[in-house]
């Protein structure tokens, strides 16, 4: 409930312009949109896969994919297309870069999106070049390098994601 809505329910008569009366609505619409996406990102947290764009992705999970996605993963990518501003923190090791690369090739394929950017430090790029190359069309890297090692003389920037 906002703040309008409380004053308005305690008979507090408000006069408000144009601006804030558009700054509420606003804020009306993404508290709504957050709710939605907590329903379906639940729905699909408890198995609820029959819905939200679950059938096509999963046809295309089935075909389109070089490296399969295991159960845990498919979830987790229908969790990623399906719900707004999501984040997912699982455990080192659990296929967070498969899941993303899948959601990916299937935006891709669809022609919402034409480019994924991949960040993070150069430590970890190793460990996901084996899945950046299965799904390299479109995908740029950027490797983080800790300042010290920039002068050791290893380039540090943008990478392509063929295979090294």
């Amino acid at each position: 409930m906002n703040v309008v809505t409380l004053l308005t329910e305690s008979d507090v008569a408000l006069d408000l312009d144009h601006h804030t009366n558009e700054t509420v609505r606003r804020a009306d619409e993404a508290a709504k949109e957050v709710e939605v996406s907590r329903g379906v990102g639940g729905e699909i947290k408890n198995g609820n896969l029959t819905q939200h764009e679950s059938g096509e992705f999963l046809k295309f999970v089935r075909r389109g994919l070089k490296r399969p996605l295991l159960s845990h993963q498919v979830k987790a990518a229908l969790h990623l297309l399906n719900v707004a501003h999501t984040a997912n923190f699982s455990t080192p090791g659990a296929g967070k870069t498969s899941v993303v690369l899948a959601v990916y090739e299937y935006l891709r394929s669809k022609g919402v999106i034409a480019l994924c950017l991949l960040s993070g430090p150069a430590h970890v790029s190793h460990h996901g070049s084996r899945s950046l190359r299965q799904h390299s069309a479109g995908l740029l890297r950027y490797r983080l390098e800790h300042p010290a090692r920039e002068a050791t003389g290893r380039e540090a920037g943008p990478s392509a994601a063929a295979p090294h």
